[in-house]
C-alpha cells in the first residue's frame, strides 16, 4: 500500500513524524477525505481495533457530524498493552477545508501510546479536528498530537477526555510553523491522574491560542507549557484547573520571546470545597545575555549559542515519552527550524 503513495506525500507527512516502520502498532493516513493507509502490525492484530469513523458509526452507533470528511476510531481492548505506538496522520492535499472526527477508547487496564499528526501541502486552508478520548479504569494512555502548518493556515483542534478511576493520561501537544491555531482540550477526571504538556514554536505572523482545562474529582493534574515566540507571532496560553473533592493541581507556563513577538499566559485555578491544593507559576522573558555570552566564550557563534539555548528550553523530555519516540519528536522540531 505504501508503494502507491507518492514520495511528495510521504515527505510531507514526515514533518509531523508519520513514518511507516515495523516499530509501530499500526498506521492510519487520511489525505483530504480518502483513507490511504489503515493497517495493524501483525504482532498486535488482536490488541488494536482500527476503523474509519464512518465504519465505527455503523458498528458502535458513534455520533458523527454531517460535514465530517473522515477520521479514525481506535480501540485498545481490556488489559491489552501496546509496546509500539499507533500513529495517525491527517493531510490536506487538494481540499480547502478538512473536517475530522476521531474517537479513541482505551479499555480497563489497557496501556497504549498514540501519535497523531496534522499538516497541509497548501496554504490558506482550514482544518477542524475533534477528538473524543475515553480512558477506562486503571488504564494508561500517552497521546501526542503534532501540528506543522503553512502560511495563512487556520486550524481548530479540540479534544474531550474522560479519565476514569485509577487511570493515568498524558496529553501532549506540539505546535510548529505558521498560520492561526486555536487548540482546546477539556479533561474530566474521576480519581485519575492527568498531565497536559505543550511545546510551541511560533514564527512569522503565526497566531496560536492554547486552552487546557482539567476538571478534577479526587484527582491530580499538571499543565505545563513551553513557548518560543519569534518574529511577529502571537501566542496565548490559557491553563485552567478546577478542583473538586480533594484534588491536587499545578500549572506551569514559561515563554521565551524573540524579535517582536508577543505572549500572554492566563493561569486559572478554581477550588471548590476543602482538601484541594492548586498552584500555578508563569514566567515570560528573553534569552539571558549571561547564558549567551558564556556559550560564545566556549567557541560557539551567536547563532549556535541561541540554538542551543532554545533547544534546551523546548525540552521534549517533559512530554514523558519513551526515549525512542522523544528523539523522533526532537528531530521533527529541529527540522522545522524551531531551534534556529
Amino acid at each position: 500500500m505504501v508503494e502507491k503513495i507518492s514520495r511528495k506525500i510521504l515527505k510531507e507527512v514526515l514533518k509531523v513524524g508519520f513514518e511507516i516502520s515495523k516499530e509501530k502498532a499500526g498506521n492510519f493516513l487520511l489525505v483530504d477525505d480518502e483513507v490511504v493507509i489503515k493497517e495493524i502490525n501483525d504482532i498486535f492484530r488482536n490488541q488494536v481495533e482500527v476503523l474509519t469513523i464512518k465504519d465505527a458509526k455503523r458498528k458502535y452507533g458513534i455520533k458523527v457530524g454531517k460535514n465530517v470528511d473522515g477520521g479514525v476510531f481506535i480501540r485498545i481492548p481490556k488489559n491489552a498493552t501496546i509496546m509500539f505506538p499507533f500513529q495517525a496522520c491527517f493531510l490536506m492535499k487538494d481540499f480547502d477545508e478538512q473536517r475530522v472526527f476521531n474517537c479513541i477508547v482505551i479499555e480497563e487496564g489497557a496501556n497504549a501510546n498514540i501519535l497523531s499528526g496534522c499538516t497541509s501541502m497548501k496554504a490558506s486552508v482550514l482544518h477542524v479536528g475533534a477528538t473524543k478520548i475515553i480512558v477506562g479504569k486503571n488504564a494508561k494512555l500517552h497521546y501526542t498530537m503534532i501540528h506543522n502548518w503553512r502560511k495563512d493556515m487556520r486550524a481548530f483542534p479540540a479534544a474531550n477526555i474522560v479519565a476514569k478511576e485509577g487511570s493515568k493520561v498524558t496529553h501532549n501537544y506540539v505546535h510548529l510553523g505558521e498560520g492561526e491555531t486555536r487548540a482546546v482540550v477539556h479533561a474530566r477526571c474521576n480519581n485519575a491522574n492527568m498531565s497536559f504538556n505543550s511545546i510551541v514554536s511560533s514564527r512569522k505572523e503565526a497566531k496560536v491560542e492554547i486552552s487546557d482545562v482539567a476538571s478534577l474529582s479526587s484527582s491530580s493534574a499538571e499543565i505545563i507549557a513551553r513557548v518560543v515566540a519569534r518574529d511577529h507571532s502571537r501566542v496565548k496560553v490559557r491553563s485552567r484547573i478546577e478542583g473538586f473533592s480533594r484534588s491536587k493541581g499545578h500549572v506551569e507556563c514559561r515563554g521565551l520571546l524573540m524579535d517582536n513577538a508577543k505572549m500572554e499566559s492566563v493561569p486559572e485555578l478554581l477550588a471548590c470545597g476543602e482538601g484541594n491544593e492548586l498552584t500555578h507559576e508563569a514566567a515570560i522573558g528573553k534569552i539571558a545575555e549571561k547564558e549567551l555570552l558564556y556559550l560564545m566564550s566556549r567557541g560557539f557563534s551567536e547563532k549556535e549559542a541561541t540554538s542551543l539555548i532554545v533547544k534546551g528550553f523546548l525540552d521534549v523530555n517533559l512530554l514523558g515519552l519513551p526515549e525512542r519516540i522523544s528523539k523522533g519528536i526532537e528531530k521533527i522540531i529541529e527540522k522545522s527550524g524551531a531551534f534556529m
